[in-house]
């Protein structure tokens, strides 16, 4: 419980550092990339630093890798305004005893704009950001969970690119049964991108929370719900809040408050497959819609970690059985040679 304790204070510290290292006006920049991932997770506001139970967990905390069951490939695709769209695919690996490791790209981009010149259209033109991800999450004592992001982030105007990388820092805490806190940090080392004679780096920001997951409400029903603050330099704080309620572990319905607008989603599970789906309304613009389909794939650790043990029984008492053979066959000879000689 102390160490419990002592994270927490670390998770106040780290979130609260960065809401006052910086003024409290809201007329800063932000990252592309803070549209986040999963329609699962956007369907319930965003607020997935504290769960980050699935392979978006990339993109909400890294530290959460360690937590999977299953390997996961995941898909996503985002329609955005005037032409936009994101689109995020993700692998996300657990390892037996050393942790999970995970990879995942996404992009954000418009395609086939058009290019006047002398008001006249001269053939068109794309623009796009996108980031290549590679994650680590390793499980520590206490129920705590430290995680890594390295990422490439690459932004194309027309004939103008460039690269820049970045690195996140993610931790989670199981503080109870059902009840979990996490916190990220993104863009502690920022991404540095420079077009022509412009750059920009992107900001710092910090999220944390506390979620409470599969509450039993009846015997066919579970909720899950979450609550998180986000900080992002020269801008004020946002909430991320949302619950999710699975139906007989098949249909899931969500509701969320993601920052500014309120997100509605549903879900479907069937065998390894999950499908989901998210609708966010927007300000002044076209409201978005959200489309994820993730898939299991092997054996779940639970599962490797039982065969393990029982090879490790079936070992043990195979070498158990060849002492006994070696010991059967050294008293053997000995009953030989007594017989020999003592004419028995």
């Amino acid at each position: 419980m102390t160490s419990r304790l002592i994270y927490l204070l670390v998770l106040l510290v780290a979130v609260g550092g960065c809401a006052h290292m910086v003024a409290a006006g809201d007329a800063g920049q932000e990252s592309i990339f803070s549209v986040g991932v999963g329609a699962r997770a956007l369907g319930m506001g965003g607020g997935f630093t504290s769960l980050a139970d699935d392979a978006s967990a990339i993109y909400y905390n890294p530290a959460g890798l360690s937590g999977l069951e299953f390997q996961e490939v995941s898909f996503m695709h985002m329609v955005l305004a005037e032409g936009t769209a994101c689109n995020y695919v993700s692998w996300a690996y657990p390892v037996l005893s050393l942790g999970g490791v995970g990879a995942a790209y996404m992009r954000i981009g418009t395609d086939d704009i058009i290019r006047h010149h002398n008001f006249v259209e001269w053939g068109s033109f794309d623009y796009s950001t996108s980031q290549f991800l590679i994650s680590y999450g390793r499980r520590l004592q206490g129920g705590l969970a430290l995680g890594l992001s390295m990422k490439v982030v690459n932004q194309t105007l027309d004939v103008y690119s460039d690269y820049g990388v970045g690195l996140d820092f993610g931790m989670t805490a199981d503080l109870h049964k059902n009840l979990s806190a996490g916190v990220i940090i993104r863009d502690m080392i920022p991404a540095s991108i420079k077009l022509d004679t412009t750059s920009e780096s992107t900001p710092l920001s910090a999220v944390g929370g506390l979620s409470l997951r599969e509450i039993k409400l009846t015997d066919r029903i579970e909720l899950t719900t979450t609550f998180e603050l986000e900080k992002t330099e020269n801008r004020s704080t946002k909430v991320h809040t949302g619950a999710e309620a699975v139906f007989e572990e098949a249909y899931a319905l969500r509701a969320g408050y993601d920052r500014d607008n309120f997100s509605f989603g549903a879900g479907f599970t069937h065998g390894r497959f999950k499908i989901d789906y998210a609708y966010k309304f927007l300000d002044y613009i076209g409201d978005s819609h959200r489309f994820s389909l993730s898939i299991l794939i092997g054996t779940s650790l639970s599962e490797q970690e039982r065969r393990k043990q029982q090879e490790e029984q079936q070992r043990g008492t195979a070498l158990l059985a060849d002492e006994r053979h070696r010991k059967s066959v050294l008293y053997k000879k000995k009953a030989d040679v007594f017989y020999e000689q003592f004419r028995l």
